[in-house]
C-alpha cells in the first residue's frame, strides 16, 4: 500500500458539483493498493499513520499527532498512486491493484483507522470514480491492459443500463451489474482500437446485440490490427453484427439523451458521448480524444494530428465546468484542460 499524506487546515471531496464529505483541521490521505499488498500492510500504515508527529505544538515544534490534536481524517481511494511513467508518455496502472482487491483492503484499512481511536473519519467514493446526474449513476472500470476506462451508466429508477467502452475482461462489470439487479440495454464504443474493444464479446449477449461504434471506425471492429493485437498480447476475433453511429446522432435513454461527437484525430471514427439530463445537466465521456492534461496519440492506425487538433477546437467550445470521463487515468474538466493542458488549442 502507498499513501499519500497531507496536513489541511480544511479538506472535501467534491462529486458533480456537490460537496460529500469534509473535515476541519487534520489529514486528507490518498490511498494506493498494489499487487500483494495484504491486511498486515494496512494495519502496519494504520497504526504509523494514526501516531505520525506532523501538528505544531504549543513552542511550535512538529511534535503532536491527530489524535493528539482531535484532528480530522479524510481518506480517499487512487489508484493512480501506483502510475509509471518509465516507459513511453503515457502512464501505466499495472501495478495498481484489480478494483474489487483494492476495495476491500480501502474498507479495511478505514475500519483499522477508526479501531485505533480517530473520531471524526470521512471517506471519499471508492472506485475508480462513481457519480451520477440526477437519477444517472455511472461507475469507471479500468479494464485490460492498458488499463482502459470503462463506464457503466444507470437509471436509478428503471435500473436500465449502458456501459461505454470495453477495453478487456469485463467480469468486474458483469458482476456488478448482477449485483445491483441492473439490465444491460446497449455498449456504445468510442473508437476501434483493440483496448477499447477487446471484452465486448462477453457484453454482447447481456446487451441484446445492441453495439455501437461509428462508421468511420466500423472496420476495425470486424478486422482488428493484428499489429495491436501482437503489441498488446490480447486476441481478439472482431466483431461483424453492430450499429453504426454518426455525428450528431442522439441516443434516447430512460429520460436522458445521449448526443455523437465526431473528434476524429485519434483514430478516423473516435467520437465523444455528451450525456445530458433532464435538467440540462451534462458530462462528456471523450474516449481517446482528450485526457487529463494530455490527449490521444495519432501514430497508430486512423491517426490524423491535424484532426485531433480540429477536434480539441470543437471540445474547446464547451463550457469550463464541463465534466469529462477520459478513455484512460483520472477524470478532468474543460476548465482544467484548457488551463493546464500543453496540447490545448490556443
Amino acid at each position: 500500500m502507498r499513501l499519500l499524506v497531507q496536513r489541511v487546515k480544511r479538506a472535501s471531496v467534491t462529486i458533480n458539483g456537490q460537496e460529500k464529505r469534509s473535515i476541519n483541521k487534520g489529514m486528507c490521505v490518498f490511498i494506493g493498493v498494489t499487487h500483494g499488498d495484504t491486511a498486515s500492510s494496512a494495519d502496519w500504515l494504520a497504526e504509523k499513520l494514526s501516531g505520525l508527529r506532523i501538528f505544531e505544538d504549543l513552542e511550535g515544534k512538529i511534535n503532536l499527532s491527530l489524535k493528539d490534536v482531535d484532528g480530522g481524517l479524510l481518506l480517499v481511494s487512487q489508484f493512480s498512486l501506483y502510475a509509471s511513467c518509465s516507459k513511453g508518455r503515457r502512464p501505466s496502472f499495472t501495478d495498481a491493484a484489480k478494483p474489487d482487491e483494492a476495495e476491500r483492503l480501502y474498507d479495511y484499512f478505514v475500519e483499522k483507522v477508526k479501531s485505533l481511536g480517530i473520531k471524526d473519519v470521512k471517506c471519499g467514493q471508492f472506485g475508480a470514480f462513481r457519480g451520477g446526474l440526477g437519477e444517472l449513476n455511472y461507475k469507471r472500470f479500468p479494464l485490460g491492459a492498458l488499463w482502459t476506462n470503462g463506464y457503466l451508466f444507470w437509471d436509478e429508477a428503471s435500473r436500465a443500463s449502458f456501459f461505454i467502452d470495453a477495453g478487456g475482461d469485463t467480469k468486474d462489470v458483469r458482476d456488478f451489474i448482477e449485483a445491483e439487479g441492473l439490465s444491460l440495454k446497449m455498449v456504445l464504443l468510442t473508437h476501434g482500437h483493440i483496448d477499447h474493444v477487446a471484452g465486448i464479446h462477453e457484453l454482447v449477449p447481456m446487451a441484446g446485440g445492441n453495439i455501437f461504434i461509428s462508421s468511420g471506425d466500423a472496420e476495425m471492429l470486424r478486422h482488428p490490427s493484428k499489429e495491436l493485437q501482437e503489441l498488446l498480447r490480447v486476441k481478439f476475433d472482431g466483431l461483424e453484427d453492430f450499429k453504426e453511429l454518426s455525428d450528431g446522432m442522439i441516443i434516447e435513454f430512460s429520460g436522458y439523451t445521449i448526443e455523437v461527437i465526431s473528434t476524429p484525430g485519434h483514430t478516423e471514427g473516435s467520437v465523444c458521448f455528451l450525456i445530458t439530463d433532464s435538467g440540462g445537466r451534462k458530462i462528456l465521456v471523450s474516449g481517446d480524444t482528450l485526457f487529463a492534461q494530455s490527449v490521444g496519440r495519432t501514430d497508430l492506425e486512423g491517426g490524423d494530428s491535424v484532426k485531433l487538433e480540429a477536434s480539441l477546437r470543437k471540445l474547446a467550445e464547451f463550457e469550463d465546468g464541463l465534466h469529462v470521463l477520459p478513455g484512460h487515468g483520472p477524470d478532468t474538466t474543460i476548465g482544467s484542460e484548457r488551463e493546464l493542458n500543453p496540447y490545448w488549442p490556443r
